[in-house]
């Protein structure tokens, strides 16, 4: 999602002051996923993001869409909140309620253009 510049997911984050840069290095020294300072077990991470992936397509659903897109895999990240990503965002003091509701906005807005 943060390599993809900038899309629904990238624009909210921004848009609640964060700044993707700091966040992709934040990743990389603390680690999420199989760079993990404290590795994850495969199976754990499978389960993350199969939870993830199930919450993005609803999420997908329920704004009328047929593809997932980079807003609807955050907004199942931040539905997922015990994964690892989802603690790091509010570990750096980023509420979901508030990038949720970002997402939402973009997702309206671009349904609507």
């Amino acid at each position: 999602m943060l390599r993809e510049g900038y899309d629904t997911a990238a624009s909210a984050l921004m848009a609640q002051g964060i700044d993707l840069r700091q966040l992709r290095a934040e990743i990389a020294v603390r680690g999420v996923g199989e760079r993990a300072l404290v590795p994850v077990a495969p199976r754990q991470f499978a389960d993350e993001m199969t939870a993830i992936l199930s919450q993005a397509s609803i999420e997908a659903q329920h704004s009328g869409q047929r593809s997932i897109g980079t807003g609807h895999l955050l907004l199942g990240l931040l539905d997922t909140s015990e994964c690892r990503a989802a603690r790091l965002l509010r570990t750096l003091g980023f509420a979901p309620e508030k990038l949720r509701a970002a997402v939402m906005r973009l997702l309206d807005s671009a349904e609507k253009a």
